[in-house]
């Protein structure tokens, strides 16, 4: 009886979802709006704005999906989906054009709850936009907004008008859009009183609004007599740490100036020649992939346009709206020292101060924030320092976690990798490192990153002046590049593995001579050590007596092609043995000082040969910092998970707080 109760309850509710009152029972209004003619790489957006008009909470969530055509043209900002609204809760869906193509562009949202599927607005938004044409006065946005924007955040804007035609443009008129939003406050104009041929008008400004929702437009019109031109920048403002979209928040805890970069993943494996090639708004690296290109996924970025953390306390946010790739979004983040326009003295991208390219890492030593982030399943997230560190960084989930997830082992599952102090069987890290501990091998310069001040070619610090140390410093300008030690101001430390990824790139250097870090670490010529003929690859067995070079233990590579995988699979083929694993080691029995969980899972297999030869040099890393990647396989011991799935609510919404030197 009780079951019978309850099914006609819940149809009852269900019904009440479709006929309440006469009105609908989630209601809907919109702000901004999509003009009938657009422009190529202009923006527009449109938001809509959702309401429970039930006398009670929505019993089944929304799902709210883009029906917009081409999608690949529109972005949408979702913070509705998977919430269950409150009696007079509002949230917001948000749509943005930025057309690539000419033609008719549709504009549309499926809004789903209980059984009910609705199209807002009913019709679709129709706009056309105009080929590519010989326009004489051309209108650009340099830099625009973001996707998405908060309230009472300032954020920078670059328009300029170009003349394509062959005479000279004067008494140019320039002139805000009446449909600009306020909130914008213009600053400089350059070479806008007119324009010859070729020649661009620049139009700086900025724009903050106290709003806490709703549609932004910035533009302007030029006319010089009959001609014209008109440029527009428009977006949406979305508060929400809701669904849809996430938050990353940035605190810089060190006592100098830290500039935050990111790194995406590619999207897949297709290739690209331009950004045309790729879904919007993944960004197409034309050099990647061997010159194939790759479209990469947009990174975050910050929401005032500033990359630079201030010492002691500066704060910034990046938005992640949910584009609809595999993932929310995939890479990593460093903290860059020392940047000037063009360049950072650690964890340079090519970015300067700014944003980094796309498509193009860091250069190591670079602590790392790794990041996979699920619309519907666990995050993963870790620390990487197994290409050597220059600042410690900590990151934490920052959603109330009143739930159980599901992440294996527990200690991991949602928890703080990089923190200073920690608990739940985790290590602290103290972000100091010791290359002089045990078993680190002997000289303990081979290990330290500096900048190159003076004494060439030293081996220790005792002949250092006073305030530096011996280190290794990679010289990148060089032509062949040249990896030597220096005397010089301590900027990190590298692991083997990075000091042997130093290759030269010029084909004048003969191959033999293509590894600078073979002085260090012997890492192309053989190392002495031999295959005892048992381990097996993915190409077939290591014959007895080959050597193995020190790259190829560090790089999981004995001999080229042959890759010796991770010693945690415990469904190898062929099964297990002891000797069938790249290598790993089992740091909760380890020592060392050395905190890690007792649950940790332990390796199944192992190879001497990687534990004898590459552990002792990675040892020191892990100590520093317990909870982060010091090996490529550290998986068991470094790699964390978190959602905030529970009940109906299927989607995942957790946001991130990166804290540069924890303390």
């Amino acid at each position: 009886m009780y079951l019978i109760r309850w099914l006609v309850s819940l149809a009852l509710v269900l019904f009440s979802l479709t006929a309440h009152a006469g009105k609908d029972p989630i209601g809907w209004s919109q702000s901004g709006s999509v003009p009938a003619r657009t422009q190529l790489n202009h923006s527009y957006s449109v938001l809509f704005t959702l309401k429970n008009n039930l006398p009670f909470a929505m019993p089944t969530r929304l799902d709210v999906s883009n029906n917009s055509s081409p999608l690949s043209e529109v972005s949408m900002v979702d913070s509705c989906s998977g919430l269950k609204l409150t009696i007079g809760q509002t949230c917001t869906v948000g749509l943005i054009l930025i057309p690539k193509t000419a033609g008719e562009k549709r504009l549309s949202v499926f809004m789903e709850y209980g059984k009910n599927k609705v199209q807002i607005p009913v019709s679709n938004i129709v706009s056309t936009t105009q080929a590519a044409g010989n326009s004489v006065l051309q209108g650009d946005v340099v830099i625009g907004f973001p996707s998405a924007i908060l309230s009472n955040t300032t954020y920078p804007l670059e328009f300029t008008f170009t003349n394509n035609g062959s005479t000279t443009l004067n008494n140019l008129v320039l002139a805000q859009n009446t449909g600009n939003t306020a909130g914008y406050t213009q600053g400089s104009t350059t070479n806008c009183t007119s324009l010859s041929p070729g020649a661009q008008c620049v139009i700086t400004g900025s724009f903050t609004t106290s709003a806490t929702s709703g549609a932004v437009s910035v533009g302007y019109t030029a006319t010089s007599g009959s001609v014209s031109g008109e440029v527009t920048s428009s977006t949406v403002v979305n508060n929400s740490t809701g669904k849809g979209v996430r938050t990353i928040t940035f605190i810089n805890n060190c006592n100098q100036s830290i500039w935050f970069g990111a790194v995406s993943a590619n999207v897949n494996g297709n290739g690209c020649r331009s950004n045309a090639d790729c879904t919007y708004p993944s960004l197409c690296n034309s050099s990647a992939n061997a010159g194939a290109g790759y479209c990469f996924y947009p990174a975050p970025a910050p929401a005032n346009g500033v990359y630079q953390l201030s010492a002691s306390g500066g704060t910034n946010t990046a938005l992640m709206p949910d584009y609809g790739f595999p993932f929310i979004w995939s890479g990593n983040i460093a903290g860059r020292t020392v940047c000037t326009s063009s360049s950072c003295q650690t964890a340079d991208c090519g970015g300067g101060t700014g944003g980094c390219p796309v498509g193009v890492g860091f250069n190591q030593p670079a602590t790392l924030a790794e990041f996979t982030l699920q619309r519907s399943t666990v995050d993963n997230y870790d620390i990487s320092i197994l290409n050597g560190t220059n600042i410690g960084i900590q990151t934490t989930p920052t959603t109330n976690f009143s739930f159980a997830n599901a992440f294996s082992p527990s200690e991991y599952n949602c928890g703080s990798p990089g923190k200073v102090t920690q608990t739940n069987g985790l290590g602290g890290c103290s972000w100091t490192f010791d290359p002089t501990a045990s078993p680190t091998p002997a000289p303990a310069y081979r290990y330290r990153y500096v900048t190159a001040t003076s004494n060439a070619g030293c081996t220790d610090s005792t002949s250092c002046p006073s305030g530096t140390v011996c280190g290794l410093f990679y010289d990148r300008t060089a032509s062949p590049t040249t990896l030597n030690s220096y005397c010089g101001t301590l900027l990190g430390y590298d692991t083997p593995n990075q000091v042997c990824s130093f290759k030269n790139t010029s084909l004048t250097v003969p191959s033999s001579q293509n590894n600078p870090g073979d002085v260090y670490f012997s890492c192309d010529s053989a190392s002495g050590v031999t295959s005892n003929g048992n381990i097996n690859g993915t190409v077939g067995n290591l014959a007895a007596g080959t050597a193995y070079s020190t790259w190829g233990l560090l790089a999981c590579v004995a001999q080229p092609n042959m890759d010796l995988g991770t010693c945690f699979n415990t469904s190898a083929n062929p099964p297990p043995s002891t000797t069938n694993g790249c290598g790993c080691v089992n740091w909760a029995t380890y020592g060392s000082g050395i905190v890690v969980p007792s649950t940790t899972v332990p390796c199944v297999t192992n190879n001497t040969v990687w534990t004898n030869n590459v552990l002792p040099g990675i040892v020191f890393m892990k100590q520093g910092c317990p909870t982060a990647y010091s090996w490529q396989f550290d998986d068991k011991s470094s790699l964390f998970g978190c959602d905030d799935i529970t009940g109906s609510n299927t989607t995942n919404a957790v946001n991130y707080t990166i804290t540069f030197c924890p303390s």
